[in-house]
């Protein structure tokens, strides 16, 4: 019986010793539990809180209170070390649009840049100004001419030949507005028939002034004129066995036409130029007749026909090449003079057939 009761104590004891221990252990576990989650909670309420914003372009954003370790004691004497806010690193966007947080853990931050850092990124753009277009409203051109000729002396066969010469002109054209130009011909060559030949010189001036339309967005141009014209004609008469005879003609007009053009690609432009030239005052002077000057009957039915070819040689269209195609058909009035008897003189009129071209070099500006 002593033995059975030693061995019941003994078991008491074992079991009293048992709960002591887990008792302690208990409390040691408590005592480090319990301080953890109180340094849970209190991280939990500062992630609540905005974090710091970065500064854009660093490689790393602390926090703004120090890297300094809470301590939290137990019974066992556990230190539990907690940063208030994690280390984050600060990644930008390319088009300075935002700027990204990106910390070890937790909820990434959006954060606006400020307006230094968008225009120290964004490059300035300044809008290039148009070309201002070239206005090109004066021409001047000048270059050679070739005609092939008819003459007709009335009651007498046809005279024909070639002539050569040169053809120089200047206009003032601008748009919707009035128009001003000048012209200038020259001719010479021998013409022929049978054993009989003519030296023709002729020498024409033209002045012109008028109003210039643009129409069609300002692609096709027509330009109505008049003005005042001069012409002079010189024949030598050659005939076998007789003595030369010299014509001089002198005749005033008053030119009445139209000018148009219009492009035809980016480098060529055609047009139609018709003018009707009526005579107002015509004389001739003969020699050897000493100077003497007979009045002429005035023809209204003169005119000329062009079609100029333009050919842009640059493509600011500055300088330029024109084919003008040509026909021109003239007439000399017969004289009017009479002897004190009443006798005519007789001198029978002219008519004329040009048929040529001019080749111009042409310069705008």
């Amino acid at each position: 019986m002593a033995s059975r009761k030693k061995t019941l104590k003994s078991g008491k004891k074992d079991r009293s010793r048992q709960s002591k221990n887990i008792a302690w252990k208990l409390s040691l576990l408590g005592a480090i539990v319990l301080p953890t989650l109180f340094v849970l909670l209190k991280r939990e309420s500062l992630q609540e809180k905005d974090a710091p914003v970065g500064v854009a372009g660093l490689g790393m954003v602390e926090s703004s209170t120090p890297p300094e370790a809470e301590i939290a004691t137990s019974s066992a004497e556990l230190a539990v070390i907690e940063f208030e806010t994690p280390i984050a690193f600060v990644q930008q966007e390319e088009d300075t649009s935002q700027t990204t947080v990106l910390p070890f853990w937790g909820p990434q931050k959006t954060v606006e840049p400020t307006d230094e850092t968008v225009s120290k990124n964004k490059e300035v753009v300044t809008p290039r100004a148009e070309p201002t277009p070239l206005v090109l409203n004066s021409r001047l051109e000048i270059g050679g001419s070739y005609t092939y000729l008819q003459m007709k002396p009335r009651g007498v066969p046809t005279f024909h030949g070639n002539l050569g010469g040169m053809d120089a002109r200047y206009d003032f054209r601008p748009m919707n507005n009035f128009y001003a130009g000048a012209e200038l011909n020259w001719k010479q060559g021998i013409t022929h028939w049978e054993g009989a030949k003519r030296f023709i010189l002729y020498f024409d001036a033209q002045e012109k002034l008028g109003y210039t339309f643009a129409l069609r967005k300002r692609s096709y141009m027509t330009t109505l004129f008049t003005g005042f014209g001069y012409r002079y004609t010189g024949h030598k008469l050659t005939q076998p066995g007789l003595e030369s005879l010299r014509f001089k003609y002198n005749e005033f007009y008053v030119p009445v036409g139209v000018i148009s053009d219009h492009p035809v690609t980016s480098w060529l432009s055609a047009g139609i130029n018709f003018t009707w030239m009526p005579q107002v005052f015509s004389t001739v002077g003969i020699d050897p007749l000493k100077g003497a000057k007979w009045s002429l009957k005035e023809s209204i039915t003169n005119f000329s026909a062009e079609m100029p070819f333009t050919f842009n040689l640059t493509k600011d269209k500055t300088c330029q090449l024109s084919l003008i195609p040509f026909y021109q058909y003239w007439r000399d009035g017969h004289s009017t003079a009479k002897l004190p008897s009443g006798i005519k003189l007789g001198l029978p009129g002219n008519t004329y057939n040009f048929y040529g071209a001019d080749l111009n070099f042409a310069y705008r500006f």
